[in-house]
């Protein structure tokens, strides 16, 4: 209950406000890191903007209710 309310950070929808924040600031981090592992590498932007464009697919599709309710019916055992 106390992280609950610490990430707490507007009332009205609870803590998932903070939980966005740290997204967020997880996701800034992780490009900070990935410009000083990369900036020396000459990277194939055809072949990353696929690899992207399939995870992009692959994202939505998990979100899709017929999708994630089948998956949550088949690891549930149709519970």
């Amino acid at each position: 209950m106390a992280f609950k309310n610490a990430i707490t950070l507007n009332s009205g929808i609870g803590p998932y406000s903070g939980k966005e924040v740290i997204a967020y600031g997880v996701w800034f981090a992780s490009w900070i890191v990935l410009h000083f592992a990369l900036r020396t590498r000459d990277l194939n932007v055809r072949k990353w903007f696929g690899v992207t464009m399939v995870h992009v697919f692959v994202a939505v599709l998990l979100v899709w209710p017929p999708i994630f309710e089948g998956i949550a019916h088949a690891l549930t055992g149709g519970a």
